[in-house]
Formats: structure tokens, sequence, C-alpha cells
């Protein structure tokens, strides 16, 4: 044997070893029952860092309205009757494509199916989940750019002016809605705290026709509770229960989770 040969076996060897603890890893990881859950992007994400009682978190950062319906799709199975959807929305929801840039995929290739991809994306699934050695030398290749926070929060308000797939959106806001009536699921619309710097960078007449007049159309039609925090300075105007702008700190997540319940009783609803 050479020693091309044996390195081949090696490497070959080393990405079984690699696949077998992935995947006794996703085991121990793995959800097996599902009563109360949150989708939504970073902001779900951080509002539900702390634990609630009976809730799993299933938003993820930058996830769209799309990821959601598919995640949820994911887990539909293992989904309690009679559970709380809690749905975070936020100013761009409707603004999103499938995904925002291409690195936002890489987190649902070990949730999701490869055929829930396609084209490159199922290309890179599969190399994620039977290629591990070639999937972190890629891995390092493709980085996210990083971006400063005003030209974020600026790009936020844009993505809110122009709403370029609002009705693409609506209509996946809809299966969501449809898709949770099928297992009696309360869906319950949340649009978490926000500093007031954060909220300076939107005008009120856009927020009024860009954001709220649709999302009030939407939970009226269906008669879903929309609770909205994202103006909330009586009890969020603290720099300590933010990451930045407009994520919550753990210290924010556990004050916002002790504050959705309150609302939540006060309309008889019980998680």
């Amino acid at each position: 044997m050479n020693k091309y040969t044996l390195f081949i076996i090696i490497l070959i060897i080393w990405n079984i070893i690699i696949i077998i603890k992935k995947k006794r890893k996703v085991n121990k990881e793995r959800i097996t029952e599902i009563k109360n859950f949150n989708l939504g992007s970073s902001h779900s994400l951080c509002a539900f860092s702390k634990n609630l009682k009976n809730n799993v978190n299933l938003a993820e950062n930058s996830q769209t309205f799309y990821y959601d319906y598919k995640i949820l799709s994911r887990y539909f199975n293992i989904i309690q009757e009679g559970g709380v959807c809690f749905l975070s929305i936020s100013y761009f929801s409707f603004a999103s494509k499938e995904y925002w840039i291409k690195t936002d995929l890489f987190k649902y290739y070990k949730i999701l199916k490869i055929t829930d991809f396609s084209g490159r994306a199922k290309l890179e699934c599969i190399i994620y989940r039977y290629f591990p050695l070639i999937w972190s030398i890629y891995k390092k290749i493709i980085k996210e750019k990083k971006i400063e926070d005003s030209k974020k929060y600026l790009g936020h308000v844009k993505k809110l002016e122009e709403n370029r797939n609002l009705e693409w959106n609506i209509n996946i806001l809809n299966n969501i809605i449809e898709k949770c009536k099928e297992k009696s699921v309360k869906i319950v619309f949340l649009t978490t705290p926000f500093r007031r710097k954060y909220n300076e960078y939107f005008s009120e007449e856009l927020l009024r026709n860009n954001f709220y007049m649709i999302i009030n159309k939407i939970a009226k039609k269906n008669n879903i509770l929309y609770l909205d925090f994202s103006h909330d300075y009586l009890n969020y105007d603290d720099s300590k229960y933010f990451r930045d702008l407009d994520h919550l700190s753990e210290l924010g997540s556990e004050k916002f989770l002790k504050q959705l319940k309150k609302e939540l009783e006060r309309r008889e609803i019980y998680i």
C-alpha cells in the first residue's frame, strides 16, 4: 500500500468518524415533543433566549417567513394539538426573499431534509452531511461580511420602504396560519421591544403604511392576537435590557417573557 492510498483511507475513516459524532450530537439534541413554540428571526431568538416553560425556541438569526414555514413543517408531526405559536414579526419581515444572504442557509442543513433545498444549496447540504472535512474548508472560504450597525439599520429602513416581496410573504404567512389551524394551534403575533434610537430610524408614516396596516389587517382577518412591544419605553428604556438597538439581552428576555405571560393571562391564554 503506497502512502497516497493510506492517506485517502485515513481521510475516509476520519470523515466517517466526524459523521457519526455529528449524528450522535443531533440525536442527543433532538426535540421529541412540542407544546408551544416561537418562530421568527434573531429578534425572536433573543427575546426567547431565557427558557419559557413548555416552549421550544424555533427562531433563528435572519429567519424569514419562508423558513418559518419550512421549520413549522419539519416539526409539525411532534407539535401537540391546541398549543401556541409565537410568531415574531419585525419591520423588515415582509421584504425578505427565501433568505437574506447565502450563509443564512448553513444553519438549516442539519435540520431540514436534502429535498427541501434545490440547486447549489442542495449540493452544499450533501457536502455538509456526508463530507464534513470538505465542508470545514468550504465554510472558511465563504465568510459573512460584517456590516456597520448604522448601515444595517438604514438597510432595515430601505427594506421597509420598498417591501419588494410583500404579496409573496403575505402568502407564506397565510400558509403558516392555515398549517397551525390543522392542529388548533393558536397564533400570537409579536413585535419585540426595541431601543428608542432604533425606532427613530423609521418615520411614523412609514411604520403605519408599510407595517402596521398590513399586520393589523392580517390579524383582524384571522382573529389573531397581535402584541406590539416595539415602543414600550416604559418597561424597556434601559440599555441593560438590550444587546444592541434591536435585540434583547438575557436580562431583557427574562423581563419580556414575564410581561408576555401576564399579557396572555389577562386574555385567558395560559401557557
